[in-house]
């Protein structure tokens, strides 16, 4: 491997700025659109700002998933267009420097991304989602205290509703509890509430005096020292099921190369789908190490112009890199690693094939080509629309 020359630590110096300046953009804007729907999600709940910070640590290694590669394209792009911009780019073609040579510490800083990617992705973001889940099914089973509002009568299903009167904060316990269910009535001193896995809020009733029947017939009360009553939780009220890739998340990559059926939350999957998951986080972490191509070909200007449509349209290619990958994923589960393989190697393949049209047509062809098709497109959409204008103008009244 060559060794780094000062002109290696110059262009690299520069794009780790720019790449941790991205990056923390990046993620303050994701945890800016996070935080109000979690305030929101929480609202009501003795604890909440302390449950909206532990909510965002564990879906920081998620974002920084997101912002690294992002700020590893626009670092290495907005480094090359200001070279290009103050001439330095020439000056070191003069010099004998290619491009090549410029974007070995770019390339070196892909590749450490891609070995980032692979921990964040593969072992850290499983684990925070897994303390999300945590978290909210904690909340649900009221271990946080409870969002519903003490004194009035809550409708829990088609022919259950649940009253209490107070909330002890320190036990959790909802105190002076009246239940309706069915034919039965129930008057306990307390009772915690929970939601089971089968989908049915769980009232764990103590000190009970249970009621059946009705005026009309032969009432029956017994009393209780506990009774738990199961109540089926309307289609309306269901949490959505996560589909097969949401759920794989919680995986690391360990598991997921080598899955087990048996393992908890492992119903309805298999391992086609584990290994998908698998090939999806590895496309991910690879495109890091093409992407210092992206941000040069897309970076540098043309001459006397300061366009800046290949920012844009890299960062368009890298969504649509993660939109197709997620696709192949939930519609091709059985070729997925196959069809990811190719994913990679086809942006590979532009992303060189773009460097070798930039070295042939010079310094910023390749902005240059996206100019004249956009300017060909507004052309043929303002011609469009004047036809259409003319054709409605013809028409008799």
């Amino acid at each position: 491997m060559p060794r780094l020359l000062l002109i290696d630590r110059y262009v690299l110096r520069q794009v780790i700025v720019w790449y941790a300046i991205v990056v923390g953009v990046v993620m303050f804007l994701l945890c800016l659109e996070t935080t109000p729907r979690l305030f929101v999600q929480l609202a009501g709940i003795p604890g909440g700002p302390s449950l909206v910070a532990r909510s965002l640590v564990s879906l920081l290694p998620e974002y920084v998933a997101i912002a690294l590669p992002i700020g590893l394209f626009l670092g290495t792009a907005l480094t090359f267009r200001r070279l290009a911009t103050a001439g330095e780019l020439e000056v070191f073609a003069a010099s004998g420097i290619g491009n090549g040579r410029l974007l070995m510490g770019p390339a070196m800083l892909g590749i450490l991304t891609c070995a980032l990617l692979v921990g964040l992705r593969g072992y850290i973001q499983p684990a925070g989602e897994r303390r999300l889940d945590a978290i909210g099914m904690a909340v649900r089973a009221g271990q946080f205290g409870y969002s519903i509002e003490p004194g009035i009568s809550h409708r829990l299903g088609r022919e259950s509703q649940l009253y209490f009167a107070r909330i002890d904060s320190a036990s959790g316990r909802v105190e002076d509890v009246v239940v309706n269910h069915g034919g039965m009535t129930a008057l306990a001193n307390s009772a915690m509430l929970d939601l089971s896995a089968d989908d049915h809020f769980v009232l764990a009733l103590h000190d009970v005096t249970a009621v059946w029947g009705s005026l009309a017939g032969d009432p029956r009360a017994l009393r209780f020292r506990f009774l738990r009553v199961a109540i089926p939780i309307p289609d309306a009220q269901r949490p959505p099921k996560q589909p097969p890739r949401d759920r794989l998340d919680r995986f690391s990559l360990g598991q997921l190369l080598h899955f087990d059926r048996t393992q908890p939350g492992s119903a309805e999957l298999d391992v086609a789908m584990a290994h998908a998951s698998a090939s999806a986080r590895a496309a991910a972490a690879i495109l890091c190490c093409i992407l210092p191509l992206f941000g040069f070909v897309h970076g540098v200007p043309p001459k006397r112009s300061h366009a800046a449509i290949g920012l844009g349209v890299g960062i368009i290619e890298i969504i649509l890199f993660w939109r197709i990958s997620a696709l192949i994923e939930d519609r091709f589960t059985p070729f997925a690693p196959a069809a990811h393989a190719a994913l990679v190697a086809f942006y590979a393949i532009v992303a060189f094939q773009m460097m070798r049209f930039q070295r042939r047509a010079g310094l910023g062809a390749v902005e240059q080509a996206l100019i004249h098709a956009m300017g060909y497109v507004r052309r043929s959409a303002m011609g469009a629309i004047g036809r259409r204008k003319r054709v409605g103008g013809d028409r008799p009244v």
